[in-house]
């Protein structure tokens, strides 16, 4: 149980599942929190984002910066 379940190889299985979903659902997340802060205030709908791109373009640099860093962490 130890053996496949804590350790670094445990970790690293952990970290890559958190960012396949992270990946897959991430770039959605800051869209669907300011909706469902709009509707909570009762304001209108917010017009669609220009910046999704740059948006998803920074997640997936920090997806990859902390998967660097505790992979130094870990084998450094």
């Amino acid at each position: 149980y130890i053996k496949e379940n804590i350790g670094p190889k445990a970790l690293l299985r952990d970290l890559a599942k958190t960012a396949r979903i992270l990946a897959r659902f991430g770039p959605k997340l800051p869209q669907m929190a300011e909706a469902v802060l709009i509707r909570q205030g009762g304001g209108p709908p917010p017009p669609p984002s220009r910046h999704r791109r740059v948006s998803v373009f920074w997640f997936v640099v920090g997806v990859a910066a902390g998967a660097g860093a505790v992979w130094g962490a870990l084998f450094l």
